[in-house]
């Protein structure tokens, strides 16, 4: 199945002029109505970085700290949450409802995985700064789009066969010859030709002011009959060079041009046309709402402004433009389309029907959020919920700092002049103090009181505490008594009490992890090349290279990417203490070491919980190791002579065998003409199998003679008389031991020829 290219919708004149209109006007009334919001938001950045208004205290001077609560708080969640996601082994898994899609479900959790990876969309940082900025507005959202681009590299190309061939020639105008007296060839031109730089997904961050939705929507895919708290529409902000805008023209994603229609007048073409109509640079819009106030007050704490650059303004400057998802009416039908709108100046610069852009109709919008309220799309983040006790604690802090120094700094008094003011008066530390007659003045002691401030700090420190889901050992702090968190109890009650205040925000970051996982499976199929090779890293004890068509990655049934297998663990100590849970179960299960599969399974859950890639190169594949269920010897033989184990490396045996009965039937077959004619493949893994078996036997006879010394002891009766035909151990009517019959059938072992070279 190949994917037609997307087609642009084609709007005249003054269609265009309605829907820059439209989508212009929405932007504007939604940034309006929000207008009291941003002022909070932009104090929720100045909280993190610590940067707030000057405090008004007692005396000039007077302690004007800001304890960095919020930043602890966000920094701390936002770790633990990104590390829990990106700390999977392996990082993507696909579930699948049809059975004939297993390989290719493993095969698209391989290739997305290997997408997200550093060498191609980087995804954990981005995801971070995602995670952090719905931290700090409780809300975040990023755009995921497929990108094709290239650049240009100049080769060098050979020297040309066929005659005539041009040759170098000297300053006055005759042949150039070599030491020889022959002319010299002359080397053709270099050619230029195009190299695809990068070809596949890519998430772009937006941050709180470039994301603008209605009021009433609870998520930002469309509004359907499926989803009826879906937003009608969405809007995003992003502000873009005019050499971008000119790329994005002219070469686009998967061969079409996402800005179709910004050449539609011949004008457009020419860059200076552009260049004269550029917006205000300092981001400013012109007679429209100011959405830049996050971006201005970023600027002041870095200490920069937006238009430092005059050069670069005047051959590549910014514009400003605007995607818009929604509903518009198609040919007579309404349907969810995206639209790319330059405001200033006024250019529709394309739009698509969104399943022709994205065909399965999903509105690539993946949104973090904190903690939701009600059915309303914005949420509540850090800053907002520790807003007033971050503010306490400073005030706390500072008055703390204040009396310490009122009760440590010397006061005294003087006798005042005959034109002292009394208003001019001042009050404060080491500052004196004028009256009439000195004598009169009886000063108190003063008392420290500094402990009851640094109880309430403490307090309030518990109550954030609380408040977030979090614990002592997450800020650092050491309690001494009860049971602490660096003792063992009370290390598992805080761990526990933090995954359960966690569970439903980790449970969501999973949701949008998917999200993004399935955008980047079904964007590579729509724009993906028929043909991709990925570098998987350790699946081997070297990196290997797998390659894949796109109908291998197509399913016939529905499907469901998720996180890797440990989906719900949200400390990656939990998932060690599971791993050494099971390994300890492992030394003492009986019903888990009759099965050798189930303890390989038990040993590749021990390493990938340890966080070990590649832990096929210690212990295997699962398809070396035998089943509970075991095979014949035909079979065994049949796979061996196929490598199906490698060279030279046997077949399995199962604890099960039957182990004089195999070997039996090993050395007829590799004894056969039918053997023999296929040129006795795989030789030496058949008489590894052998001494498999053997070794497999001495073991079961180890455990008899065991078993019966314990009998012995206990008083129970000796199975040995009854086993000892199976056994091969002293039979007093025999006259034989078990050395002696294994020395017999090695003697009597026919001599194997050597495999061909």
């Amino acid at each position: 199945m190949n994917f037609a290219l997307p087609r642009p919708l084609d709007f005249d004149a003054d269609e265009q002029a309605d829907i820059i209109e439209m989508v212009t006007s929405l932007y504007d009334d939604g940034i309006t109505a929000r207008t009291r919001m941003n002022d909070d938001h932009e104090m929720y950045e100045q909280m993190f970085r610590g940067n707030l208004p000057q405090r008004d205290g007692p005396w000039d001077g007077s302690a004007n700290l800001h304890v960095q609560c919020p930043y602890w708080l966000v920094d701390t969640i936002s770790v633990r949450t990104t590390s829990t996601i990106f700390n999977n082994v392996p990082l993507v898994s696909c579930h699948y409802d049809d059975p004939e899609d297993a390989e290719k479900a493993r095969q698209s959790a391989q290739l997305v995985e290997w997408h997200m990876s550093q060498k191609r969309m980087d995804l954990r940082p981005t995801y971070h700064r995602l995670n952090k900025l719905r931290c700090i507005h409780g809300v975040s959202v990023g755009l995921m789009s497929y990108v094709t681009d290239s650049m240009k590299v100049r080769l060098e190309q050979d020297m040309p066969d066929a005659i005539p061939v041009t040759y170098k020639t000297n300053p006055d105008g005759t042949l150039a010859e070599d030491s020889d007296g022959n002319p010299i060839p002359q080397a053709p031109e270099p050619k230029v030709v195009d190299q695809e730089y990068y070809r596949g997904p890519v998430l772009t961050p937006l941050d709180f002011d470039d994301v603008v939705v209605p009021l009433g929507a609870m998520n930002l895919q469309p509004n359907r009959p499926s989803n009826p708290k879906g937003a009608d529409w969405v809007i995003l902000r992003q502000w873009e060079r005019l050499s971008l805008m000119f790329k994005k023209a002219q070469q686009g994603r998967g061969g079409v041009a996402p800005y179709a229609f910004m050449f539609d007048d011949d004008a457009r073409e020419d860059k200076s046309w552009w260049i004269g109509k550029q917006p205000s640079q300092d981001r400013r819009g012109s007679g429209r709402a100011d959405n830049n106030r996050m971006n201005r007050n970023q600027n002041r704490n870095e200490g920069r402004t937006d238009n430092n650059n005059r050069t670069q303004n005047k051959i590549n400057p910014e514009f400003e433009v605007l995607t818009w998802f929604g509903s518009y009416e198609v040919d007579g039908e309404e349907q969810e389309v995206v639209f790319f709108i330059s405001p200033e100046p006024a250019v529709f610069l394309g739009g698509f029907i969104l399943s022709d852009y994205f065909f399965r109709g999903k509105r690539p919008l993946p949104e973090w959020h904190y903690q939701t309220v009600g059915t309303r799309w914005y949420s509540m983040g850090i800053m907002e919920i520790v807003k007033y006790l971050s503010a306490e604690l400073d005030t706390i802090h500072n008055m703390r700092l204040d009396v310490g120094f009122a009760t440590n700094m010397p006061w005294f008094a003087y006798q005042a002049s005959s034109g002292f003011d009394p208003d001019e008066m001042i009050l404060k530390p080491n500052q004196g103090i004028p009256v009439d007659d000195v004598n009169a003045i009886r000063f108190q002691t003063h008392q420290n009181v500094t402990s009851f401030y640094y109880q309430e700090e403490q307090m309030l420190f518990t109550l954030i505490e609380r408040v977030m889901g979090i614990s002592d050992l997450f800020l650092g702090t050491n309690p001494r008594g009860g049971a602490a968190a660096r003792h063992a109890t009370g290390y598992v009650g805080a761990q526990q009490e933090g995954e359960a205040r966690m569970a439903e925000i980790i449970n969501q970051d999973v949701r949008t992890f998917a999200f993004i996982a399935e955008l980047i499976y079904e964007l590579e199929l729509q724009y993906g090349p028929e043909y991709r090779t990925i570098r998987l890293e350790g699946e081997g004890r070297v990196p290997t290279e797998t390659k894949m068509s796109r109908q291998d990655l197509i399913m016939q049934g529905d499907y469901d990417f998720t996180l890797g297998p440990n989906y719900g663990t949200y400390s990656q100590s939990q998932r060690q203490q599971q791993a050494e849970i099971v390994m300890g179960l492992k030394g003492t299960s009986q019903l888990m070491n009759q099965d050798p599969r189930r303890i390989w399974e038990a040993e590749h859950f021990y390493l990938t919980a340890n966080g070990i890639h590649g832990a096929d190169r210690f212990i295997g594949s699962s398809d070396s190791v035998p089943s509970s269920a075991p095979k014949t010897q035909e079979e065994e033989n049949g796979m061996m002579d196929q490598y199906y184990f490698g060279p030279g490396i046997p077949a399995p045996v199962n604890p099960n065998d039957n182990d004089d009965e195999h070997m039996q039937q090993e050395w007829e077959y590799i004894n056969s003409d039918v053997y023999k004619a296929m040129g006795s493949p795989n030789a030496d893994a058949h008489m590894e199998h052998l001494k498999l078996h053997q070794q497999n036997k001495q073991q079961k006879q180890q455990m008899m003679m065991q078993q019966a010394q314990m009998n012995r002891r206990n008083g129970q009766a000796d199975p040995m008389n009854r086993a000892q035909a199976q056994i091969g151990q002293l039979d007093p009517m025999m006259g034989n031991t078990q050395q002696q019959v294994a020395t017999d059938q090695q003697v009597s072992m026919p001599q194997i020829p050597a495999p061909p070279m």
